[in-house]
């Protein structure tokens, strides 16, 4: 009878042992989880929410990047227009522009917020971009393969016509196939430098 309770109280000893073992071990892991899971917005100003604008394969996210990074401060309009310019180059038919909108969208040399993958962005204006690609894609081109900002002045503009200003952004429709690509040449290697921004 003694021997099967030392029995029976050695085997609640050795359960107390196994189960603080694993309280222990089960506490350690899910601080260690905690101390090492992102913190949501820690590289967010507040207000702000992360995206992350890498290349993909999805236009919308895209288009929605672009119009956020490139034309946010214009209004809805201006940043349905600068993707109208972007879905124009996809679709010109030349070997100017690669023959898809993500193609142009990371074209080298082209757009200067494509470096950075993970950014910051107001919802509320990231709401307004992916409205405005929404729309850009329902209108399509608008033939205005070039643009550049008012604060710039490129060296190819005076050799395009047929342009316009909306908000902060001047569109070409015509540009000379030959001047752009002495301007590319003579810029090559600046991000931004063939017109975007």
């Amino acid at each position: 009878m003694e021997n099967s309770i030392q029995n029976s109280n050695f085997k609640v000893f050795q359960l107390r042992r196994i189960f603080l073992g694993i309280l222990v071990l089960s506490s350690l892991l899910s601080t260690h989880a905690f101390a090492t899971a992102p913190k949501k917005n820690a590289s967010c100003p507040a207000g702000l929410i992360p995206k992350n604008c890498q290349r993909g394969t999805d236009k919308l996210q895209a288009l929605t990047c672009n119009a956020y990074f490139e034309a946010g401060n214009q209004g809805f309009n201006g940043m349905v227009e600068v993707n109208r310019t972007v879905i124009a180059r996809a679709t010109n038919g030349t070997d100017d522009f690669p023959a898809s909108i993500i193609g142009v969208i990371y074209q080298p040399s082209q757009f200067s917020w494509t470096l950075k993958i993970q950014r910051c962005v107001d919802p509320y204006i990231w709401e307004q971009a992916m409205n405005a690609a929404k729309m850009a894609l329902r209108k399509g081109s608008n033939d205005k393969l070039y643009y550049h900002a008012t604060y710039v002045s490129p060296r190819w503009k005076k050799y395009c016509t047929g342009n316009y200003k909306l908000g902060d952004h001047i569109f070409y429709s015509d540009c000379s196939r030959d001047t752009i690509q002495v301007a590319r040449n003579r810029d090559e290697g600046r991000r931004g430098s063939m017109g975007v921004r």
